[in-house]
């Protein structure tokens, strides 16, 4: 499927390279040890998160959060635990804000994807 919709779209598969810390500490602009910084604590939250079972998604996201993770737990108290003894105390955490679903509405997995000829 993927390279289907990459020759459809003529655009080859698209790569990401890490880049070190290090390097945006050597920029030598005002700010440019802080990014450096921040993407260090990026890297040492993502090493520890997946590291956790009960973690089964986690996004690096834009906006207001930094992170979407997806926790899956047998009970409010086993996540009150995760929260507390793991999470709270990962690289970088400064807040958490949780939200739970109440019911889900609709759940696809299929994309609609019909206007492409493929």
């Amino acid at each position: 499927m993927g390279k289907a919709l990459s020759k459809v779209l003529g655009v080859g598969p698209v790569q990401y390279n890490a880049v070190e810390a290090d390097a945006y500490r050597g920029f030598g602009f005002p700010g440019a040890d802080e990014m450096g910084n921040m993407f260090q604590v990026y890297r040492d939250f993502e090493k520890e998160v997946v590291k956790r079972p009960e973690v089964v998604e986690c996004y690096l996201m834009t906006g207001e959060s930094d992170y979407l993770l997806r926790v899956v737990v047998p009970s409010l108290e086993a996540y009150e635990k995760f929260l507390k003894q793991h999470l709270t105390r990962m690289p970088g955490v400064a807040s958490i804000k949780s939200s739970f679903a109440l019911n889900q509405v609709q759940y696809r997995t299929a994309l609609p994807l019909d206007h492409l000829a493929i």
